[in-house]
This record gives structure tokens, C-alpha cells and sequence, in this order.
């Protein structure tokens, strides 16, 4: 459980610190994490975006919040790199 309180952290605090100047905040309890968008963004195609151009399975939640579940047992490289996918999805819609 240690490493899932670590990880989730991990990946929220580096979208949050990068993403953080264009209203990013980010929410969760290890590796449950939502990363709240603003609330005027157009949310609708991320899911089939993230899938297509980054590989990674998401959902959106409330209109404007990306839910991850990411494993439990996932290292800090495999962290990074979603976090740098996601980061990589999301910047170019601000």
C-alpha cells in the first residue's frame, strides 16, 4: 500500500506542478486520482485521444475530472511515463 500512497502522489504532484498554471488541482487517495480540469474545457474527446495518442485508458467524470486507476504495484518509471502522457495529452488543449 505504500507504493500506491507514493506513486498516486507522485503522479498528481507532477501534473499539478506543470499543468497547475492553467487550473489543474488534482484529488485522489493512492492510486485512485482525479486530475480536475477547468471547468470550460472541452472535455469531450480526451477519452478517445488518450486511447489513440497516448495509449492510455481514462475516463472523465463530471464533465472536466480524468479518473485514473492505475495498478497498485506500478514502478516510478512506469509513473512517469503516464504522468508525461497525460501531461503530453492535456497541454495542447490550453
Amino acid at each position: 500500500m505504500t507504493n500506491a500512497v507514493t506513486e498516486g502522489l507522485f503522479i498528481r504532484e507532477t501534473l499539478v506542478d506543470t499543468l497547475g498554471q492553467y487550473g489543474v488541482s488534482s484529488r485522489g487517495a493512492g492510486m485512485m486520482i482525479g486530475i480536475a480540469l477547468p471547468e470550460d474545457m472541452d472535455c469531450s474527446q480526451l477519452v478517445d485521444r488518450a486511447r489513440d495518442e497516448q495509449k492510455l485508458i481514462i475516463n472523465v467524470t463530471g464533465g472536466h475530472v480524468v479518473r485514473l486507476l492505475p495498478p497498485l504495484n506500478m514502478s516510478r518509471d512506469e509513473s512517469t511515463q503516464v504522468a508525461e502522457r497525460l501531461i503530453d495529452l492535456l497541454k495542447p488543449s490550453f
